[in-house]
């Protein structure tokens, strides 16, 4: 055994590889080597580990279900739409079309889906997954959902011995394809440090952090939200005013030290603008115009 290595992380198949090897890497981690950018079919499950349950296979969800397979996670998939049972079996996850039995046989379940409706429909609707979720199960979801939304949820689960986290995924496709979510984590501190290896498998250490109690990482992730789009905003609007007044706008372009926000509306951080970005004169001119 590694010396001060981790206990078996729940849902995760343990590497078999020579004892020199094991030591040769930090305990608790996936294998450096794995190849993270592509698919691979699944090696056969163990029938005595707990698997992940992943719900909501949309440009988010299937390449959260894709990384967690890659990392050697166990993984039922389930999703409303048919048609994403091809992509499901396609990078090794199980398939389960009733979406109760992923939360039942799930000793981790995931929900990626487009807002507080779907979840609430998911949860709490006829055969919703929250009466099948098992006591000592947990829910994370990662969900850009509302705290409020969310409380009569949470406390039936609670009440009945259901972990539960909220952590909203910001960084959109390409940070979800890549592993590199930027997860604001709300619920009790041992709750997300029992989990944050399954975590950081999405997000990656540094980007996966606990900012509060319930409901605190739907809040965040909200305010995110709200200063990416009132930077949107306030940018249109300067433009409309540079176009009003006459302005140059090719001039305004290039000597304003102005910023726009990255790509993803979840951003952490903003982008300087340059004639060589999207902020050019030609992108200003077409933007003051529409």
């Amino acid at each position: 055994m590694v010396p001060n290595a981790r206990p078996p992380i729940p849902g995760r198949r343990q590497p078999r590889e020579p004892e020199e090897k094991a030591n040769s890497r930090s305990p608790g981690r996936y294998p450096a080597s794995r190849d993270r950018g592509t698919c691979r079919a699944s090696r056969g499950r163990d029938a005595t580990v707990p698997e992940i349950g992943v719900v909501g296979l949309g440009r988010m969800g299937l390449p959260t279900c894709v990384n967690l397979v890659r990392a050697d996670y166990q993984v039922l998939a389930g999703d409303r739409r048919p048609e994403a049972a091809r992509q499901a079996a396609g990078c090794g996850a199980r398939w389960v079309p009733e979406l109760a039995r992923v939360a039942a046989e799930a000793g981790v379940l995931i929900t990626v889906l487009p807002g507080a409706g779907e979840v609430r429909e998911l949860m709490l609707g006829p055969g919703g997954a929250a009466a099948a979720l098992r006591r000592g199960s947990a829910w994370i979801d990662m969900t850009s959902n509302s705290p409020a939304a969310v409380t009569e949820i949470r406390d039936a689960l609670l009440d009945r011995g259901v972990q539960v986290l909220d952590a909203p995924a910001g960084g959109g496709v390409a940070a979800a394809r890549q592993g590199t979510f930027q997860l604001q984590v709300g619920g009790q501190a041992e709750v997300v440090a029992r989990h944050r290896d399954l975590l950081e498998i999405l997000g990656r250490p540094g980007r996966v952090v606990r900012v509060g109690g319930y409901g605190a990482g739907y809040t965040a992730k909200l305010l995110i939200n709200l200063v990416w789009f009132g930077q949107a905003v306030a940018t249109a609007e300067a433009l409309l005013l540079v176009h009003a007044s006459g302005l140059d706008l090719g001039c305004c372009g290039k000597s304003w030290p102005a910023a726009r926000p990255a790509r993803s509306s979840s951003a952490m951080t903003w982008t300087p603008c340059s004639p060589a970005t999207s902020c050019a004169p030609s992108a200003w001119t077409a933007a003051a115009r529409n």
